[in-house]
């Protein structure tokens, strides 16, 4: 569990390596509209959830963030969104890490899309509130949250169940590769194809038999 993270070197990691694309498009060396490789070790999936959701050890991980989820669609198995969560033991290291890593974003971007010449579709848009930043460009945004909810962990004592855990969230989510609802119409046209198909084989066979 993270108890701090070294600012310095969050800094140059953020700003220096391809975790944080000028263009929204990718994330901890994973990209939008990639097929994710299922049969990877480093690939599991997470089971009891509607969306189809996997735990990855991502090529480029973020120092001091321990769980990383890509979101895939149903079908093809395309990633739309990434997500990385740092756990902290103290409230104060979580919120302090969450205004830096916050800051180094809103400057990262900010410098990019405010540069003369930038294309119409490199601007960003930016929302914000106590406990959250949204970063948005072409359809792909990120945003960074600081919660404190809780987690169901089991503990040593019996009736103690739930923990609180303060938490620094990143997402990354594409909008435009978010085909889930076209991909589960395409499934259940699919399924209802066979299953008519399979009606129409049992009703020959009942008239042959």
């Amino acid at each position: 569990m993270t108890k701090s993270i070294t600012f310095i070197a969050l800094s140059i990691v953020l700003l220096t390596t391809g975790a944080f694309a000028t263009h929204i498009d990718s994330a901890f060396g994973l990209r939008f509209g990639d097929k994710l490789n299922l049969d990877s070790p480093n690939v599991q999936k997470i089971h009891g959830i509607v969306n189809d959701v996997y735990r990855v050890k991502p090529p480029k991980p973020l120092e001091g963030f321990e769980e990383y989820l890509v979101f895939v669609t149903p079908l093809n198995n395309k990633i739309f969104r990434i997500r990385a969560i740092a756990q902290y033991d103290d409230l104060e290291y979580a919120r302090r890490d969450f205004v830096h890593l916050r800051d180094v974003l809103n400057d990262k971007y900010n410098e990019n899309f405010k540069n003369p010449g930038s294309k119409k579709d490199a601007q960003a848009s930016t929302s914000e509130d106590g406990k959250g930043k949204t970063i948005e460009s072409n359809g792909n945004r990120v945003n960074i949250s600081f919660v404190s909810g809780r987690s169901f962990v089991p503990t040593s004592r019996s009736n103690d169940n739930f923990v609180y855990f303060p938490r620094v969230i990143i997402t990354y989510y594409s909008e435009k590769e978010d085909k889930t609802v076209i991909e589960n119409e395409k499934i259940e046209r699919l399924r209802n194809e066979n299953d008519g198909e399979r009606y129409r084989r049992k009703r020959n066979a009942r008239s042959v038999l």
